[in-house]
């Protein structure tokens, strides 16, 4: 079994890419654990796309340790980008 922050890194590369679903979901399935590891890559994540896609990994977790951090870069997200880029299912 691999690290976890080695495979969120993994998968997070791939967020840009053409593998940017299969990461996505990968990312999802690694649960609230994959948490630290996401918060740090969206903070270093240079591409806008990237960190879409981590905010909604991040609210597929539904875990009250993400709520500040959604809290703090929904409103901000949403200003930049439009409230249906962050939530997809809407």
């Amino acid at each position: 079994m691999q690290d976890l922050r080695e495979l969120v890194g993994y998968y997070v590369e791939r967020l840009s890419g053409p593998e940017a679903e299969n990461a996505w979901h990968s990312l999802v399935e690694e649960g609230p654990a994959a948490l630290p590891y996401l918060l740090n890559s969206f903070g270093s994540a240079e591409d806008k796309e990237v960190q879409i896609r981590l905010l909604q990994i991040v609210c597929q977790y539904r875990s009250e340790e993400a709520i500040p951090f959604l809290a703090g870069n929904y409103t901000i997200q949403c200003l930049r980008f439009g409230k249906q880029r962050l939530m997809p299912w809407s």
